[in-house]
């Protein structure tokens, strides 16, 4: 087939297959909500979507394939949901990175089974493929797109030297998709320390852990973010 001829249309069993492959998605997304991920069962599915459990295994090889699926989607939702945002916010650093959280943790209580199949306890018996990785690292662009503009207002010490050194591979990575050469000491530290509060105070707000401490937790995570912004990017204007 040459350039000029015309694609020829999707065949009546491709559209049937890949609907069929959107009601399997769909199902185990609703298992999510009900049993969780370590409990997905391919049996199960089949038996909601009106067919035989060997039919299944046309569409997705084994319960892991399935999980790993729903691991893409997810971190492809997400990244797209946090691409778009930033991309609308000011290119001022400390913008970029509070609409980052804010937009991480607004996804996060929309969507808490997607939230707690990608960042949750991990799945017992399940390894995620390197084929997550990319994804899963799209999601942090906005805030890793930072890091050659970053001065983070660290206190020096043997305490950050040390992280700086344990860090390497994540500053071996910043430096090759994210700057021309190494970024300000402290950096690998600042962007780690920011990345885990925002992340640890999602998962434990999800996890109902602010009952009895704050009447309201946006106000909270606001002042905090605010924060990790002044220390991640320091003085740059």
């Amino acid at each position: 087939m040459t350039d000029a001829e015309p694609k020829p249309e999707r065949t009546a069993r491709a559209i049937a297959h890949a609907e069929m492959q959107r009601r399997i998605l769909a199902a185990a997304r609703k298992q999510l909500t009900t049993i969780g991920p370590a409990q997905l069962s391919l049996r199960a599915i089949a038996r909601e979507l009106g067919v035989v459990s060997s039919a299944i295994y046309r569409y997705v090889a084994s319960r892991d394939e399935l999980i790993t699926r729903l691991i893409l989607d997810s971190f492809t939702t997400l990244a797209d949901t946090l691409t778009k945002a930033c991309s609308q916010a000011k290119a001022d650093p400390m913008v970029q990175f509070s609409t980052w959280a804010t937009t991480l943790r607004s996804w996060a209580l929309e969507h808490p089974y997607d939230w707690a199949l990608i960042y949750g306890v991990p799945i017992a018996g399940y390894a995620a493929p390197s084929d997550t990785v990319d994804p899963a690292r799209r999601v942090n662009d906005p805030v890793l797109a930072l890091y050659g503009q970053l001065e983070p207002n660290l206190q020096a010490g043997q305490s950050v030297d040390a992280a700086e050194a344990a860090l390497q591979p994540l500053r071996a990575m910043l430096e090759e998709h994210y700057a021309s050469g190494p970024g300000t000491a402290g950096v690998a530290t600042a962007m780690m320390w920011a990345w885990s509060s925002v992340h640890g105070f999602i998962n434990l707000e999800l996890g109902g852990h602010f009952h009895g401490s704050a009447h309201e937790t946006t106000p909270v995570f606001v002042a905090i973010v605010e924060q990790l912004a002044h220390q991640l990017v320091g003085f740059v204007e």
